[in-house]
């Protein structure tokens, strides 16, 4: 078996019936389809029941969250590769299986693009074709367009349950910091929709990545991947100077030192402060410049921003 496709719902019918007939119309046939259902009341049962081709194998009962109804679809899985395609996204085209495993590549993770959608928007999604740590401090993949080895899966004892939101992506960085193999495929995989846990619980998101960061990073290593958020808020600093200072040399050594240097990575904080010294003493009362936080934190890089 080459592929087994994991399909978690809950009191969503009509999501269901979305991803099953884009599953259903795939030319490809070398798939098992498993759904996990935690217990819907809506119908869900009868319809899987229904259905000419029922999922290989389904089961309807509670359960304490996805990444627990994924767990226990992967215990049923046959495949070597898994694809986790949660109730409301679908496959892309009818040929879109069929034409990825035509040229597999060797990897641990093959991970594709995808379209998003929303009540009125839509908008591609294409990833880069390398993938690094510090790509997972703001972004991820998208979950229902990568394919994952089944043994790895099964190695890394399925998604942890401590997370009710972000297991997948605290995976992604597992591997990534494991050497793992990712492979990108520019093929648009699924459309997933942006009505789902991860995506509309944007704050509780965020508080799980911040503890994940906590659990797996050693304290040297936060503040280079923060490094971007540092640049990005000190050059939003250095615009918010008058015209007549952008040609001081001090202000343009801080544009070319904030972008990839050394000593900046190591003394974020001396560059913080000296910033603000230059604020405080030769602007900010002139041009009433004020900002939320003097200390710049490595941990909680989002509290430093500038505001007029």
């Amino acid at each position: 078996m080459t592929l087994s496709i994991i399909t978690i719902t809950y009191k969503n019918l009509n999501g269901l019936k979305r991803t099953t007939r884009s599953i259903q119309r795939q030319n490809f046939s070398d798939y098992e389809w498993i759904v996990i259902d935690g217990g819907s009341n809506d119908g869900t049962s009868e319809y899987l029941k229904s259905l000419k081709r029922q999922p290989d194998f389904w089961c309807s009962e509670p359960d304490s969250g996805i990444y627990d109804a994924m767990n226990k679809g992967l215990s049923h899985a046959c495949g070597r590769w898994c694809l986790f395609l949660n109730s409301g996204d679908s496959l892309y085209e009818d040929d879109v299986l069929t034409r990825l495993f035509s040229e597999m590549p060797e990897a641990d993770i093959v991970y594709c693009d995808a379209v998003f959608r929303g009540t009125g928007k839509s908008f591609d999604m294409t990833y880069p074709d390398k993938l690094t740590l510090d790509f997972f401090v703001e972004r991820s993949i998208c979950h229902q367009a990568t394919f994952i080895k089944r043994q790895l899966l099964t190695e890394s004892n399925g998604y942890s349950t401590d997370y009710k939101i972000v297991s997948d992506w605290r995976a992604w960085i597992v591997w990534i910091m494991q050497g793992k193999l990712f492979v990108h495929k520019s093929i648009v995989m699924c459309i997933f929709m942006l009505d789902g846990i991860g995506s509309t619980k944007l704050q509780e998101a965020k508080e799980e990545r911040e503890k994940v960061f906590e659990e797996l990073l050693p304290e040297y290593v936060k503040p280079l991947l923060f490094n971007e958020t540092y640049n990005r808020a000190l050059e939003h600093y250095v615009k918010k100077l008058h015209a007549q200072f952008l040609s001081k040399p001090l202000i343009r050594a801080s544009i070319v030192l904030s972008r990839n240097n050394w000593f900046v990575r190591k003394n974020m904080q001396l560059m913080i402060s000296l910033g603000s010294l230059f604020d405080k003493c030769f602007y900010s009362k002139k041009h009433r410049i004020k900002y939320t936080d003097e200390r710049y934190d490595a941990l909680h890089p989002e509290n430093f921003k500038f505001i007029n």
